[in-house]
């Protein structure tokens, strides 16, 4: 959008320019040639008059004396009437301009001065007007920009606002930006939020009563159905009896996953902008003594000092589980560090250390639940791969050996940062304005 605002204020300076810039451009040269020409020619007329006074032949005093400091500047030729030819002034060199009248008597005045002037004054306008038509657009671009920035600002931070609520947040805490239809948007994106939180409220509501509300009969119903296959010597019925004891059992399981996954839902932190830092700094805090019990190294290195949109909790359970996994399986220096991906939208974290590693099987199921090459329950790793993707991420084996874990999350972008959108000294009102219409 930045961009966008640019290139349309440079497009209208433009086009100012082509309507104002370029005709003055023109009518400046041709009004200082038209000025030129036209004070030639009065001087021939002005010549032309004394030429009637001092009729027949005037003298060279007279001429000179009329001519003055201008010798050198202009050459001029007199035809009188009675026919004498008469050279004043100093030949002028090419390029020239020339201007011929004959007087009210006959005599004929001829004037020719060098043209460089009227060049050097239309070569002055002509970068006058360039240079105005630069400055011109020079400052369209840094007002522009300017603009745009606090422009963009805004609709950034609702963009921010939309990932905010499409992860689950139900109040994302911003302040309006004070432009009233951004505000608009963003008010109505929170109402149907609001909306949208209260029905998934409901049918969350709905499945934990329905689930409650069935278990009683369920067990009722299979109690009886216990009782009929135990009265009965048929065969055929105590056959059909457990198969309804089967489908009973069914119902009743899918009941208790219903009533789990609500609670669970419940329960849940919703995604949220964290610092990376933050969670660096919380992982070394509960590990690094560990690691100086066994006299191994614990590093962290984060380069992109950016935000991520995770769970704190569940990014948390994921890197101690790998790290944990480093301390106990691995070797060497165990490094945890960022980096960024091409699309310039995700970043990822490395978790690493100088072990042998895994085979190729080994990768293939090690996220696999219940799988363990150490005896350990084989839970761990795909937990994290469950939170991880809860969040909206990924957990992949990047390096088998020596082993190399990597979590790739949404980020923030870093033109998001309110520093770099609005330029110092900006005032935003955060205040609500009347709609106009």
């Amino acid at each position: 959008m930045r961009k966008r605002a640019l290139v349309m204020a440079l497009k209208s300076v433009a086009m100012a320019v082509a309507i104002l810039g370029v005709p003055l451009a023109v009518v400046g040269p041709a009004y200082v040639w038209q000025s030129t020409l036209e004070e030639l020619q009065e001087e021939a007329h002005s010549i032309g008059r004394m030429l009637d006074r001092e009729s027949p032949t005037p003298s060279r005093k007279a001429l000179d004396y009329w001519l003055g400091a201008q010798r050198d500047s202009k050459q001029i030729r007199i035809i009188t009437v009675d026919g004498q030819t008469l050279e004043i002034g100093a030949p002028q060199s090419a390029p020239t301009i020339e201007q011929t009248i004959i007087s009210t008597n006959g005599a004929t005045v001829h004037i020719e001065v060098s043209a460089w002037t009227m060049i050097f004054h239309i070569v002055l306008i002509i970068i006058f007007v360039a240079a105005g038509c630069c400055a011109a657009g020079l400052g369209a671009w840094v007002i522009a920009r300017r603009e745009s920035r606090r422009l963009a600002a805004p609709l950034i931070y609702l963009a921010a606002q939309a990932e905010q609520v499409g992860s689950g947040m139900v109040q994302p805490q911003l302040t309006p930006s004070g432009i009233e239809e951004i505000d608009l948007v963003q008010e109505e994106l929170m109402r149907s939020n609001q909306r949208l939180a209260g029905r998934i409220a409901k049918e969350r509501q709905f499945a934990a009563d329905a689930s409650h509300q069935l278990r009683t009969p369920m067990t009722a119903l299979s109690m009886r159905i216990e009782e009929i296959q135990l009265m009965s010597e048929e065969p055929h019925i105590q056959h059909e009896a457990e198969e309804c004891l089967e489908q009973v059992d069914r119902l009743t399981s899918i009941i208790d996953a219903l009533l789990s996954a609500s609670r669970r839902r419940e329960q849940e932190t919703t995604t949220q902008a964290i610092s990376i830092e933050q969670v660096f700094e919380q992982q070394k805090e509960e590990w690094q003594s560990h690691f100086d019990k066994v006299g191994r190294n614990l590093v962290f290195d984060n380069k992109l000092h950016r935000a991520i949109v995770a769970t704190p909790s569940s990014l948390s359970q994921a890197l101690a589980t790998l790290i944990e996994n480093s301390l106990k399986y691995g070797e060497g220096t165990v490094t945890v560090k960022t980096g960024a991906e091409t699309s310039k939208r995700s970043l990822f974290i490395d978790v690493s250390d100088q072990g042998r590693g895994m085979t190729e099987e080994q990768v293939d199921k090690v996220f696999q639940r219940g799988y363990s090459t150490h005896g350990s329950t084989g839970i761990g790793l795909a937990l994290a791969k469950d939170l991880i993707e809860a969040d909206g991420g990924w957990i992949r084996v990047e390096q088998a050996s020596p082993p190399i874990f990597r979590i790739g999350l949404s980020a923030i972008p870093s033109s998001m940062k309110p520093e770099k959108m609005i330029p110092k000294g900006s005032i935003v009102s955060v205040g609500r304005r009347g709609r106009s219409f």
